[in-house]
Formats: structure tokens, C-alpha cells, sequence
């Protein structure tokens, strides 16, 4: 048996990038400081021999010392075994005929001509990662290492090693930047998942149809690179023309083309750069990435999404004849692309992390919450991730906030600003929803608003890009074109809002006896809402006529409309709250509010061939906005019968009515597939008891009703059967006490009257236990429980 001897400049390193440790040091599950010939413990054991440390093909290696003075790996491997390389070698499959196969001959790919070519250890291709995933990420001022940072300010410069006559460094002083290229190897398993993952990638026209039609404004990330990341993954992995390719692949090429993906993904993504192109081209094309690929997904399943909430599959159905998407229906395909995008996210979690990778966590919250509904233990799980890696990256620092305001823009930073406060939107929106505190403290991010550029000067060259801010920005940051809708200027005008909006979540889930303080903080929350809301240019301003203008586009419709629903929001929980401080009463702003966000929402339904491309957020913003507003307006209805008061608020009761109805009939619209329809039922019934309650009876005094009707069948939505329900739970639920039942205890003496009223609502209760258990069971924040009076009285 002979040895053979690698020369080697540095230890080697395990597959997840980490130096290997020598054999003794593993063994014993020691630290080893990866000294080179022999480590320090070994030397202090006089066991110099025994340190070896492992190559790459797994055989152990001894380092000596060649004639040459050179360090050298002694590998006991015999050399008579057959030919064997560092490279890893990656067997061709055959491919397997299925239906959707193509010819290998008709494939017009560089995939097909040389799976070599793309293979991991090609020239171009990266074969190690920069900076190992165990680095600590970004560590604050009160962090373990800030002592040492403030210390090396007064230190001298550390003296370069000095190298020997012939260049060579002196032993046990080599460079540090001085390694061996190590070859990033996938396991098998991993790369079976991935080709299995890319065989669900659709053809390229297929792929442009779903883009087209994904157009929210609520994308807080560059859209230009996403779509160039679409592009370029076809035109360089598929050869794709324009009239598009079959949306199955060999599966030899798929597999060359995940061992790509995966070598570049090992790579640590540089954020700082100042050119836009070199940017791009750092996670597309021939460097696509794993959160590349999941970003494609993401626009896959928000374009499908959007096809089954509008009903136009029909003219998908047709693109995706003769693929393996074929006899698949909308939101099906939908889920599928949106777990992979969850799956190349898990990919990513085994290499250094980057902006890019929060921003595909932002769009997997978006769609994880559409597929298992707001509250889920998935979409919350998916935000507490995002968050915790968007600290970890330190984005909620802004590099350029110091005392002297500085910091370079550029398109990668204003990309980083854009994925920070998109995450810290979707971390409110998700703590309003649910009651439980919001992740992301406004105390803690000192991130700057994201610049009111269009994408397209965000994507100038660097200089252009400097010009085009300084001459078409003002020194706030908003584009002095106040009549064009950029990309950000939604965004940044939301921000203020959600701002408020944490500040408020900070009064209504803290302390009782905080919020008992709060009152001058609430009234200066609602003019700072108000005040900031007029100050938006006239752009972003709503009024009820602009849904009816065809000539406004539909990216400025929405805008408008999310911007009001958002101030309205915030002036309706500040008024429940201020109801909780002192104000028992609803208050004529709390009604008005309500009002305006029911009609704003039902005005979405009945127009809602005027927004095609946004159908797929209806179902979220009738949970969030218009469900508890339309729980005020009920209640509203309903008091008068109870309290015989005449109308002191400015709303009609007759407006009340007629939006409700419209309601109802959006309520009625969203699919039954979706995650949240059965509380969207559950609500809809609530609100037909109460309009037939009130239309039924509309002047009679509140009287004990007996149950003589059985319930009518679900079909029937305006029925006399749900006088006793509704009555009955107001006499005795509604007050929380007896202040409520004088008149009715004045007329009906005694202790057993009492009873009776008793004993009739757990019988009524129990008729609505199909939408009472659905409807308060989701809203656990109290500021959204508009529908309180559905519960029993606590005994």
C-alpha cells in the first residue's frame, strides 16, 4: 500500500463549510484549532502522528512536510484502486418516458448538448462558500464582541506575516485567505427533492402569463429583478423561445441544473454593490439560486391564485394542455408552487443567509396566510422566522442613519430598506388579526424609508441612478412627481400608518392599568393618523367616485383604496379603545368609520370587474377591515330596541341597512375552498338575523319574545324565525347586567321571570353555536370582537 501526497495550503473543510477538525480532536468531540502540520492539542499529547485529518474523498491524510518545504497531505488510500478525484462525480441518469416527456433532440437547451458544462465544477461556477454559515450575523452594541470593536480603535495595526525569500509564508503562519478550493457536494436525497421541485416549473409562456397578471402594489421588492430572474433562468437552463417550451425536463438536465443551484447557493450573496447589472447578476441566470428560484415560484403562485379568485382559468387551462400541470385545477396548482417556494427556502437554511432570502420569507407569510388562513401556527411560525432573520442580517439598521445622515444609495440597499419594512407591515398586520404581539418593535429598527423611485431609475447604472435621485426626489424622499404612482409610494405612505398602528397594538395588548393612563396618547394617536392621512398627495387620496373612473389605472385604484381602509382602521381601533377608557357609547367616529369601511369594501365586490388582478385579496380584507366593522354596525341596529333612542348619530339607520346587505352579498361571493370560508359564513348568517331582526320589527319596544317558529332552511335569508334569536341575546347578553332588563323586569316580576329569560337564551344560544363558536373563536383581538353579544352571559 502506497502513500499518496496532496500538497495543501489549508485544512480542510466538511460540506457545510466549517474546517475539519483532526481525527483525535473529532473522536474525543474536542475543539481543534486546525493547526497546520499538527494542531495544539496533539503537540501538548505528544501525538503529533496521530493528527490526521480527513480529504475531501473521505480517505484520512497525513500532513508532512515534502522536500520542497511545501505542506503535504499522506493519504493511506491504496493507488491501485480505481481512479479517484476530489470532483464528485454525478452519474447520468437515463432519462424515464413518461407522458409529458420531449426527445432529448428537441430539447434547445445548453443543458442537453453538455450537462458538463453547468456542473458545479465547472470553471465559472463557485466551489466554496466565502463565509461559513455559522458566522454570528449582525451584533449590536450590547453584544459580547462591542467591547472589542471599541478597542481596536486603539490598537496598532496588526503586522502583515512575512513571507520567505521565495514567497513562501513561514510554517504555521499560512494565509488566511489561503484555502483549498473544497467542492460543494448536495446529498442525494437533497438533489432528488430538488429535481422534483424544477419538474413543477411551468413553460416559459405560461410563466409570462402568471407574471402579467400578478400585479399587486403590495410587492415590497423590486419586481424588474424578479421578473429578470424568470427570464434568465429560462433562457439559460431551457433555451426557451419566446412561443415557449413543455413544462416537463430530462431529468438528467434538471439534476446538473439543481447541482448549480446549489454550488451558487453555498456562496455567500454580496449585498453591497453599487452597480444594479452586477446585482442582478449575482442570483440569476448562470448564478440563480435557490432564493431565485423560490422568488419564480412566488409570481407562479401569486398569477394562479389570482386565476381561480377571478374565474379566468379558463384561459390557463388551455396553456397548460399536453404538461404535467394538465388536469389540475387553479388554487391546486397554486398550493403546489407556493410549497415549493417554501422548499427553496428550506434549502437556503444550510447556507449563510441573505436579503433576498427575507424577501421570498415576506411573499411565503403572504401565501402560507391565503392557504391555511391568518391565525394558522404555519403563517405565524413563517413571521417569527422572517423576523428573526431580518435581525439577524441587522436590516433593521440602516447603515447610512448615523449622525452625519450618510450612507450610498444604491438599488441593493434600497432592496434591503424595501424587504425590512415589508416585513415589519405583515408582522402588524398579522398581530392585529390574531391579538397576540406584534414581533417587530417600531423601538428598534432605525431603517429608513425606502426612496420613492421608480424601478426603473432604481436599476440605472450608479450614476445615473445618484442623478436621477438628486434631481427628481425632495428632501423627504418622495418623488416631486406627485401625480405618478411609483412602486413605493404606497409603501412609503403605509409606513407612517403601521407605525401608529404598533403603537396602538403596544396600548391594547399591555397592561390594564397602562391603557387606563392612555387617554391624551390615544387622542394624539387619532389626530397623527388624521394629520398624516391628508398629508398624503392627492395621488394616494380617496374619494367614492374614483372606483367608478375607468380611466384610472387599477394599481392607483388600490392604492387608494388600501391607504383609506388603512387610516379608517386605525381611527376604529383607537375608538374602541378610547370605549374601554371611558367612552362605554359607540361614538359618532367609531360609527362613521365603520360605515365607510363596509362601503369601501362592498364597493371592491361590486366592482370588481374594475379590478381584475386583486381578486385574491378579498377574502383577507373582509376578515380584517370589514367583518368587525360590520359587528359596530349591527350593534347599532340593534340598540335602538333595546334603549328606545332616537337617532343621535349622524348615520342613517336606512345607510346602515343598505350596506349590510351589499355585504352580505360579497360574504356570499368567497369561494368555499377558502381558508377563511367558513367564517365568512358564519358572519354572513350573523348579519342576516340581525338585518330581519331589525326589518321584521323595526319600532317595537324590546319585549320577551317566545321561541313558537322552528329555523327556517339556510336558503332563506330574510326570515321572521330570527326575532327570538337575536332579541333574546341582546335582552340578557348584551348588557353584561341588569341595567339592561329593567323595563323587561318591571313587566314580569320576580325571581322566576329571571330564570325564564335564563334559560330561553341558553336555548337560542345554542340555535346560533354553529357561527358563534366560528366568529368569536377567530377574532381573539377584543378591538376586532365586535360580535360580543353572541356570547352567553358569564354566571
Amino acid at each position: 500500500m502506497e502513500a499518496e501526497a496532496v500538497t495543501i495550503t489549508s485544512v480542510p473543510r466538511r460540506r457545510n463549510g466549517r474546517q475539519q477538525a483532526c481525527e483525535p480532536c473529532r473522536k474525543r468531540k474536542l475543539a481543534c484549532d486546525h493547526s497546520l502540520p499538527t494542531c495544539s492539542r496533539c503537540k501538548r499529547r505528544n501525538a503529533e502522528s496521530s493528527c490526521v485529518y480527513l480529504i475531501a474523498s473521505g480517505s484520512p491524510a497525513r500532513t508532512t512536510r515534502g522536500s520542497d518545504g511545501n505542506l503535504r497531505q499522506r493519504s493511506t488510500r491504496p493507488t491501485t484502486t480505481t481512479n479517484t478525484t476530489s470532483t464528485p462525480i454525478h452519474p447520468v441518469r437515463e432519462q424515464q418516458p413518461s407522458h409529458h416527456a420531449r426527445p432529448a433532440s428537441a430539447l434547445h437547451s445548453p443543458l442537453a448538448s453538455s450537462s458538463s458544462s453547468i456542473t458545479p465544477n465547472s470553471s465559472g461556477a463557485p466551489t466554496s462558500p466565502s463565509i461559513a454559515i455559522d458566522t454570528p450575523g449582525y451584533l449590536g452594541p450590547t453584544s459580547f464582541s462591542a467591547v472589542f470593536r471599541e478597542a481596536q480603535g486603539h490598537l496598532s495595526p496588526a503586522p502583515a506575516p512575512v513571507s520567505n525569500a521565495d514567497g513562501r509564508y513561514p510554517a504555521g503562519a499560512p494565509p488566511r485567505h489561503a484555502e483549498a478550493p473544497f467542492p460543494h457536494r448536495t446529498s442525494p436525497c437533497k438533489l432528488d427533492r430538488a429535481v422534483s421541485l424544477l419538474q413543477s416549473l411551468p413553460n416559459l409562456k405560461t410563466a409570462r402569463l402568471l407574471a402579467e397578471i400578478n400585479i399587486s402594489p403590495m410587492d415590497a421588492w423590486v419586481r424588474p429583478a424578479a421578473v429578470h430572474m424568470m427570464e434568465s433562468m429560462y433562457a439559460v437552463f431551457f433555451g426557451s423561445c419566446d412561443d415557449g417550451a413543455d413544462s416537463s425536463h430530462p431529468i438528467v438536465d434538471l439534476r446538473a441544473m439543481a447541482e448549480l443551484i446549489f454550488a451558487n447557493t453555498a456562496t455567500t450573496l454580496k449585498e453591497d454593490v453599487d452597480d444594479p447589472a452586477a446585482w442582478m447578476a449575482s442570483f440569476s441566470g448562470k448564478t440563480m439560486r435557490w432564493e431565485s428560484v423560490g422568488e419564480i415560484f412566488v409570481i407562479f403562485a401569486f398569477g394562479a391564485l389570482e386565476l381561480n379568485a377571478s374565474n379566468n382559468w379558463e384561459h390557463f387551462r388551455a396553456s397548460v394542455a399536453g404538461t404535467a400541470l394538465e388536469g389540475r385545477e387553479g388554487r391546486a396548482i397554486a398550493i403546489g408552487w407556493k410549497e415549493c417556494a417554501a422548499k427553496c427556502a428550506e434549502f437556503c437554511k444550510d447556507e449563510q443567509p441573505s436579503s433576498l432570502l427575507l424577501s421570498l420569507y415576506h411573499k411565503n407569510i403572504v401565501l402560507e396566510s391565503m392557504d391555511s388562513g391568518d391565525t394558522s401556527l404555519r403563517s405565524f411560525t413563517l413571521c417569527a422566522e422572517a423576523v428573526a432573520l431580518c435581525h439577524y442580517l441587522g436590516m433593521h439598521v440602516d447603515p447610512g442613519a448615523g449622525e452625519d445622515g450618510g450612507g450610498k444609495i444604491t438599488a441593493s440597499a434600497e432592496a434591503r430598506r424595501r424587504a425590512c419594512w415589508g416585513i415589519f407591515t405583515i408582522d402588524k398586520i398579522g398581530a392585529i388579526c390574531t391579538g397576540r404581539p406584534p414581533l417587530f418593535n417600531r423601538r428598534y429598527i432605525s431603517t429608513r424609508m425606502p426612496l420613492d423611485v421608480s424601478d426603473e431609475d432604481l436599476l440605472l447604472p450608479q450614476d445615473q441612478f445618484e442623478e436621477a435621485v438628486r434631481l427628481k426626489l425632495d428632501e423627504n424622499g418622495w418623488n416631486r412627481n406627485r401625480e405618478k404612482l411609483g412602486p413605493v409610494k404606497y409603501v412609503r405612505a403605509r409606513i407612517p400608518m403601521i407605525v401608529i398602528r404598533d403603537e396602538i397594538l403596544e396600548l391594547a395588548l399591555g397592561p390594564a392599568d397602562t391603557l387606563q393612563r392612555s387617554y391624551d396618547q390615544l387622542i394624539r394617536l387619532c389626530r397623527d393618523s388624521g394629520r398624516w392621512y391628508n398629508s398624503l398627495p392627492e395621488l394616494l387620496n380617496y374619494n367614492h367616485l374614483d372606483i367608478k373612473d375607468s380611466s384610472m389605472s387599477i394599481t392607483v385604484l388600490y392604492a387608494k383604496i388600501m391607504l383609506r381602509l388603512e387610516h379608517l382602521q386605525n381611527i376604529f381601533l383607537i375608538e374602541r379603545l378610547l370605549k374601554k377608557v371611558g367612552h362605554p357609547d359607540p361614538s359618532d367616529a367609531l360609527l362613521q368609520a365603520s360605515v365607510e369601511i363596509v362601503s369601501i369594501t362592498s364597493a371592491l365586490w361590486t366592482h370588481r370587474d374594475r379590478i381584475c388582478g386583486l381578486h385574491r385579496d378579498f377574502e383577507w380584507i373582509l376578515i380584517s377591515y370589514a367583518a368587525p366593522a360590520s359587528g359596530v354596525l349591527c350593534m347599532e341596529l340593534l340598540q335602538p330596541l333595546r334603549q328606545h333612542a332616537s337617532d343621535k348619530h349622524s348615520i342613517s339607520r336606512s345607510n346602515i341597512i343598505q350596506q349590510l346587505s351589499l355585504l352580505v352579498g360579497f360574504l356570499d361571493w368567497i369561494d368555499m375552498s377558502a381558508p377563511n370560508a367558513r367564517l365568512c359564513c358564519a358572519v354572513k348568517e350573523t348579519i342576516e338575523r340581525v338585518l330581519a331582526q331589525v326589518l321584521n320589527k323595526p319600532c317595537q319596544p324590546c319585549q320577551p319574545v317566545m321561541r313558537t317558529e322552528p329555523a327556517q332552511s339556510a336558503t332563506t335569508t330574510t326570515t321572521t324565525s330570527s326575532t327570538a334569536t337575536v332579541s333574546s341575546i341582546l335582552d340578557v347578553a348584551e348588557q353584561g347586567g341588569s341595567g339592561g332588563l329593567v323595563d323587561t323586569q318591571a313587566s314580569m316580576n320576580g325571581h322566576g321571570a329571571q330564570h325564564h329569560y335564563q334559560h330561553q337564551q341558553q336555548i337560542l344560544l345554542q340555535d346560533l353555536d354553529f357561527m358563534t363558536s366560528d366568529i368569536t373563536d377567530f377574532f381573539n383581538f377584543d378591538l376586532l370582537d365586535t360580535f360580543d353579544f353572541l356570547r352567553p352571559e358569564p354566571t
